[in-house]
């Protein structure tokens, strides 16, 4: 019996040995790292910026240094640390995509900065708006920050600018997604958070972090695929949009925050409007309506865009202002002071 144990012994070690040596060698000959969690063919000069998120698809980095500007802090946000909140500070958490991240822009320009500075000027009290839009980000991953990690920021009020992204149509890296699993090609953003909430995934993507090896058989031909899109399916499609419009209410409920939905403003798309103002007529949700505030300007609409998606820092600032104006933010900050006297 003994004998036996030592050869069994020796035949675990052995391969433990085996294999540490190929994982090691593999990583000498080949580093593998994660492919570009967002699968596009778009924007490939902001690759680096990105990394792997298990819950959210893809994050932006934390410390991100651009043209002689730190872009992220150390939670991966826009603009300056968040510091734990001070007494009586009113806070307001910035949810969004590359608008409200402010791609192109310095991070005094985005509207989330210039809503800080007005409302300094109306209110005695510490005012801080923290900016957690990410370029690329839909409705379903919003929410979804919001619910596991945006909620821990203590916010008063939630803002919440997304649109365009959810109506583009899902995409997958060709070969390797479809091969390895046929559900995962061409899936909305709700179906691959479900895909990868599975036990399977999960253990696999605990493997992959930790092994060079692993990342290999799974990834090592995945940065060359080619790109395709599904155009008949939107990443967020109307029902869970609705679905997550009304999770957005209940949140606010009950975590006793002032949701404030903003119908955001292109140059050239308004698909996204009539769900949200009609969810905040139904619902009672403060609406910032973009377009309709914004329909008459003193100039074309080009001067106030980089291109057809993002205004520039003086469409920022109308937006800030636009903000700053909502009468129920005003109620609440007003509110918020009183209870800290």
């Amino acid at each position: 019996m003994a004998s036996r144990w030592r050869v069994l012994w020796v035949n675990v070690l052995s391969t433990a040995a085996l294999l540490l040596a190929i994982e090691y060698g593999s990583r000498l000959v080949m580093r593998v790292d994660f492919p570009d969690p967002l699968v596009t063919d778009q924007r490939s000069d902001w690759k680096l910026t990105r990394e792997y998120d298990p819950l959210l698809f893809w994050r932006m980095r934390a410390r991100i240094e651009r043209n002689g500007e730190t872009l992220t802090n150390s939670l991966g946000l826009r603009g300056p640390e968040v510091e734990p909140r001070a007494h009586g500070e009113f806070r307001i958490l910035s949810l969004g995509e590359s608008t409200t991240f402010g791609i192109r822009l310095r991070y005094e320009h985005t509207y989330s900065a210039r809503l800080e500075e007005e409302l300094k000027q109306i209110s005695d009290r510490p005012v801080r708006v923290v900016n957690a839009g990410v370029p690329g980000y839909s409705l379903f991953q919003g929410v979804t920050y919001l619910k596991y990690r945006g909620l821990s920021l203590e916010p008063d009020v939630v803002l919440v600018y997304f649109g365009y992204n959810d109506f583009l149509p899902v995409s997958f890296r060709v070969e390797r997604d479809a091969a390895a699993d046929p559900t995962a090609a061409g899936v909305t953003d709700r179906e691959l958070f479900e895909l990868r909430q599975r036990a399977s995934y999960r253990f696999t993507y605990a493997l992959a972090e930790r092994s060079n090896l692993v990342r290999y058989l799974l990834f090592g031909r995945q940065h060359d695929l080619a790109i395709a899109t599904d155009s008949t399916r939107p990443r967020v499609p109307e029902a869970d949009r609705r679905r997550l419009l009304d999770e957005l209410a209940e949140l606010a409920a009950k975590h006793q925050f002032l949701l404030v939905i903003i119908v955001p403003w292109y140059r050239s798309f308004n698909e996204h409007a009539p769900l949200l103002r009609d969810f905040c007529s139904a619902a009672g949700v403060p609406i910032v309506d973009l377009p309709e505030i914004l329909g008459e300007l003193p100039r074309p609409q080009t001067d106030y865009f980089v291109d057809s998606i993002h205004p520039n820092s003086e469409g920022h600032d109308l937006i800030a202002k636009a903000l700053a104006r909502e009468p129920s933010l005003i109620r609440h900050l007003k509110e918020a002071a009183l209870r800290h006297e």
